[in-house]
């Protein structure tokens, strides 16, 4: 089996703010029958494939360099953890890598890695901030939630 690494894509990130912007002007968004129409609207956040928040739980994983950190039962950010990055990049890049199974031709993680991408599924806690322990040095989607908060937005609402 192989590792599988997957590119970043800026031109994405870009597009996503756009929509941003566009679903929040009310005279660009469509009229929703029954809905004010000076009622907030909705606004669906879509990060970069680098821009959400991910979490990991190791369980004797194996494989990987002697120094890479093998059981964390608890779980703990994994991407972006700039420590991690720094430092630690060969036992980044075995916790994130997966497997291809031939014979059922499905991928999983890395063994003894379980990683959870849901952080926050549906509320910004997955994109505010790469990475959340440097919330005001790593602030991804932080300047629009907090613009949107500023002129009237609620949070899961």
């Amino acid at each position: 089996t192989r590792p599988i690494m997957f590119p970043s894509s800026g031109i994405l990130q870009i597009c996503t703010i756009c929509l941003v912007v566009l679903t929040a002007l009310p005279g660009i968004a469509m009229a929703i029958p029954g809905v004010p129409t000076n009622a907030k609207r909705p606004v669906v956040l879509v990060p970069g494939l680098a821009g959400s928040v991910i979490d990991a739980k190791l369980n004797h994983a194996s494989n990987m360099p002697w120094y890479c950190q093998s059981t964390h039962k608890k779980s703990f950010n994994l991407w972006v953890n700039l420590e991690e990055i720094a430092f630690l990049h060969k036992c980044l890049m075995h916790y994130l890598s997966l497997s291809f199974d031939p014979t059922t031709q499905k991928y999983s993680n890395a063994p003894g890695v379980e990683l959870n991408t849901a952080v926050d599924f549906g509320g910004v806690g997955g994109v505010y901030a790469l990475d959340p322990s440097l919330s005001k040095e790593t602030g991804y989607y932080a300047p629009v939630i907090n613009a949107l908060e500023a002129n009237g937005w609620q949070r899961g609402v």
